[in-house]
């Protein structure tokens, strides 16, 4: 909260910033500052982009819309990393899809989350009773924390359109929930029926069956349930022993709930069975109350558990328990509350699903309704092959009330109607006599399950039923954890109230996991807040902010105690400031359509310094730079073969080879190859390779200066472009630089295509140039290995195949540049033999020798113990190698790559003795 309205102050009170021309005379980039700070650019850069969007959407009425529907967070608390994720991946789609030249109508709200949002403040007012309604509170704590997340979302930068905002209990909301449950009543499709429903006693309430976990056991074990103040065990058969009347005989009863034993009248054997048939018709005593109750062949007050624990405590007492025994099952356990659910027969309101259900599941199968990742399809249709109707009603006060009436005298007779006047109207028709008594009639006092709500969505932001114009949402993108909750709800009810799909394309990303492998949730207080990874947050603040949250009931004891552990364990320094962008490459590096997303926080800090690297990158270009903008034609300037030019052709094929991969895992939906392709870029070929292969010749020699200036302005513009919709915060700030107008937004750009670029591709100078760094790193390798301390470069020499050798004739000058060294490809001097150690590398299944001096310093004892190892994988390899079923099952580019690796490995021996040895014989 301290770091969201710090930006935003910042934000309102304004930035100023100097920008230098090179047309005055003096150099753009001795203005720029030496580092990237995120926290000094973010908050400038979203009133910019406020700017931007607005005029782009508002100049393109004509232009195609993607619309997308932001999963509406509930407001039950602040935005946590669930939910940044959500936003990341939305706002990634959205900017890629605003720089095609689409227009973007992506749809925020927020969710009442009734079951949710009543036990949370529940548990406050049992902390802090200050007299104040249920009411009272429900709605003072919804609307804080729905304006709180408002201020997140809008300070996050993602692209969503505030003007059609929705809140699940605003008016039009609310039209468009009463609406839908009388056409679905009317037209059969709800009815209200005695049946077993999930009943959560901690909450007094239904649960839908899906809100229900089913916890596995094969032993005894324990849950902590609310309400009660000690852990409750499961998995244990007591085995107590019924006295028989007037006799000294017992029968053994296997119980798994004693609890129960108040209420019991009979016990009930297998007349089949021989070792009980006698006793059938005689009388047995109740070891707990001492009641006598019959054997045959066919108000406790107490809470269940609590009851448990008595009942054990008295049955031990009277030595009646003669044995336990654990035993394997599961338990159901609410989602929402965590308490243990008791089926229960009671009247309730049931949609039937059966049917809509089919026609998704059709629609599925014939790929007109497409689900990705696909398991996630295949396993929606086999759960929905076993569905049952969707008990709707709720017995809590925070939600949306049923719109059903009955008459006081005919309480068997209902209406659904949006008001009582309308009610009146339908039960006189239906009951057939005139209703003077308006308190007659009789509002159902339930709510509707939130879920039912929440699935109107598509239909109440196109504004049914006062609108015929449906808006079709494009692409439905959330997490896979609630597909059953919430996808299919859409769906079925879209296709039960106007017959179509809501959506055809689904999107589905794993879940952000804490420390402990469970789901993050701000009703089990293990959330992380993106603001504190944003703008940084010390160990104290965290330690204060879980403190609070626990004194105001927003956390209980026991996930009180785990967040602390968590804090201590894992975050004992807090967040540093990381910015946005660090942040959302972290989380779209990983392969969303995995289940489990974690944040790691070493990963964070790369992503961290790979912003500053971009900027650096920047900077060396503005300071050693004679032109501003790529206004000349790049490809005149490096249309030469020679190998002074080789270097910028080789990083403009790779700039057409990122673009063709950005293109291709956007499209897929593969962000984690997105992450991979910009990191790639940027920091291993624009920064690792090309500018050390050209900060010499910029320097020294003007045309060279001119033509990788160009070059290199073109492939940042181009660059930041492909980069923007991942990392816009860090992207917005280089395209004002590069461009010296902090006017001009990268939302405003065309998002570049590989086809407009084609002719940079180039296949073999990427493939050669790879070789290259290769040889590169190993020759840094063996440096450091043969303790070469000396800033001097070494004179180098390289053997390999001639083919090899031609390829790479024209790059023995980068490999030296690269490497620091004085390269020379060709047969090694025998007159340098005794001081030069020759080393043997394997460059894409090439085996080559790469000669370099050997200093007298060198730690012969470290040569020993590579040697070691080197045997110790030969042996492995070769084990491998001759296993008869490689042999026999492997294919032949297996095996001919492993018959090169140890053939490879071989060499490197026989060298490394030599190195260790002159003597050795080779």
């Amino acid at each position: 909260m301290r770091g969201l309205l710090g930006r935003q102050r910042r934000m309102f009170c304004g930035v100023q910033r100097r920008y230098y021309c090179a047309a005055n005379g003096t150099s753009f980039g001795s203005d720029m500052p030496k580092a990237y700070d995120p926290s000094s650019v973010e908050e400038k850069i979203l009133e910019k982009w406020k700017c931007s969007f607005r005029k782009r959407n508002n100049a393109g009425k004509d232009k195609p819309v993607f619309r997308m529907l932001l999963p509406p967070p509930n407001v039950t608390g602040k935005l946590h990393l669930g939910h940044f994720l959500t936003l990341t991946v939305e706002d990634t789609i959205a900017r890629w899809k605003l720089m095609t030249g689409l227009d973007i109508d992506w749809i925020p709200g927020f969710d009442h989350a009734g079951i949710a949002t009543q036990s949370v403040v529940n548990r406050k007012m049992s902390k802090n009773k200050d007299g104040s309604t249920v009411g009272d509170n429900l709605k003072g704590f919804s609307s804080s924390n729905l304006d709180l997340i408002r201020q997140q979302l809008m300070a996050s930068g993602a692209l969503l359109n505030w003007d059609s905002e929705y809140y699940t209990l605003d008016e039009r909301h609310s039209q468009t929930v009463k609406e839908a449950f009388i056409q679905l009543y009317e037209n059969g499709l709800i009815r209200r029926a005695d049946g077993i429903v999930n009943w959560s006693c901690a909450i007094q309430t239904t649960v839908a069956d899906i809100e229900v976990d089913n916890i596995s056991f094969d032993k005894r074990m324990t849950l902590r349930v609310p309400n009660y103040e000690f852990p409750i065990q499961f998995g244990v058969l007591y085995h107590v022993a019924y006295s028989l009347l007037d006799s000294d005989e017992k029968i053994i009863v296997a119980t798994s709930r004693p609890e129960t034993m108040f209420g019991d009248v009979a016990l009930a054997v297998n007349k089949e069975d021989f070792r009980y048939a006698k006793y059938v018709g005689k009388m047995a005593i109740n070891p707990l109350n001492g009641n006598t109750i019959s054997i045959i062949t066919d108000e406790r007050g107490v809470p269940r558990f609590l009851a448990r624990k008595r009942v054990i405590e008295i049955l031990n007492h009277k030595n009646a328990i003669v044995d336990e025994k654990e035993y394997s099952g599961s338990v159901g356990v609410c989602s929402r509350s965590g308490d243990v659910i008791e089926p229960r027969l009671v009247p309730h309101w049931f949609l039937q699903t059966q049917l809509l259900s089919s026609k998704l599941v059709q629609a599925i199968e014939d790929k007109s309704f497409l689900i990705v990742p696909e398991n996630h399809a295949r396993s929606l249709v086999h759960k929905l092959n076993e569905a049952r109707e969707w008990c709707l009603s709720r017995q809590i006060q925070w939600g949306h009330r049923i719109p059903a009436y009955y008459h006081l005298n005919h309480p068997d007779k209902w209406v659904a109607a949006a008001d009582v006047q309308t009610a009146t109207l339908k039960l006189e028709q239906s009951l057939g006599f005139k209703i003077t008594d308006p308190a007659e009639v009789v509002q159902d006092n339930d709510v509707l399950d939130t879920w039912f709500s929440s699935a109107l969505i598509p239909l109440s932001v196109s504004d049914w039923p006062n609108s015929e114009s449906f808006k079709e949402i494009h692409l439905m993108e959330t997490g896979s954890d609630i597909l059953l909750f919430w996808v299919w709800r859409m769906t079925i009810l879209t296709l039960a109230l106007v017959n179509r799909f809501p959506f055809r394309h689904v999107l589905l990303h794993g879940i952000v996991t804490d420390h402990f492998g469970r789901k993050m949730s701000k009703s089990k207080g293990n959330v992380i807040d993106p603001v504190h990874i944003v703008n940084g947050i010390s160990y104290e603040e965290l330690v204060k902010e879980s403190e609070n949250s626990f004194a105001a009931g927003e956390l209980d004891e026991n996930e009180f105690s785990l967040r602390k552990i968590a804090l201590e364990k894992h975050h004992p320094k807090g967040f540093p400031v990381c910015g946005s962008d660090a942040l959302r490459l972290t989380l779209l590096s990983q392969n969303l359509f995995d289940q489990d997303i974690s944040l790691d926080l070493n990963y964070l800090d790369s992503c961290k310094r790979f912003s500053n690297k971009l900027w650096q990158a920047l900077r060396f270009l503005k300071l050693n730079s004679n032109s501003n903008e790529a206004k000349e034609n790049v490809s005149p300037s490096v249309s030469s073969d020679s190998s002074e030019h080789l270097p910028s052709k080789w990083i403009l094929a790779c700039l057409y080879e990122f673009n063709k991969t950005c293109e291709s895992a956007l499209n897929q939906a593969k962000f984690h190859l997105y992450a991979e392709a910009i990191r790639k870029f940027f920091y291993q070929e624009l920064c690792d390779v090309y500018i050390e292969l050209v900060k010499g010749d910029i320097k020294t020699d003007p045309e060279a200066n001119r033509r990788n200036s160009l070059v290199m302005q073109y492939v940042f513009e181009t660059g930041v472009k492909l980069a923007h919709p991942l990392i816009p915060f860090v992207t917005e700030e280089v395209w004002s630089y590069l461009k010296n107008d902090d006017t001009t937004s990268l939302l405003e750009q065309k998002f570049p295509s590989s086809q407009d670029i084609d002719q940079f591709c180039d296949p073999v100078l990427i493939e050669t140039m790879s070789r290259s760094i290769q040889f590169t790193r190993e020759i840094r390798a063996i440096k450091k290995k043969s303790g070469w301390l000396s800033k001097d470069p070494p004179d180098v020499f390289i053997e390999m195949e001639k083919s090899l050798e031609k390829q790479l004739h024209n790059l023995s000058s980068s490999i030296g540049k690269l490497s620091n060294s004085n390269v020379q490809f060709g047969k090694f001097p025998a007159k340098e033999k005794g001081s030069y150690g020759s080393f043997i590398v394997d460059i894409d299944g090439n085996i080559c020798k790469i000669h370099i001096p050997v200093l007298a310093t060198i730690d012969k004892s470290v040569n020993h113990n590579k040697l070691e190892k080197l045997k110790l994988k030969l042996i492995k390899l070769q084990q491998q190698y001759e296993n008869p079923s490689f042999q026999q099952n492997a294919p032949p580019a297996a095996k001919e790559k492993l018959k090169k690796k140890v053939e490879t490995l071989i060499l490197q021996i026989s060298e490394s003795m030599q190195n260790q040895n002159p003597n050795h014989p080779q």
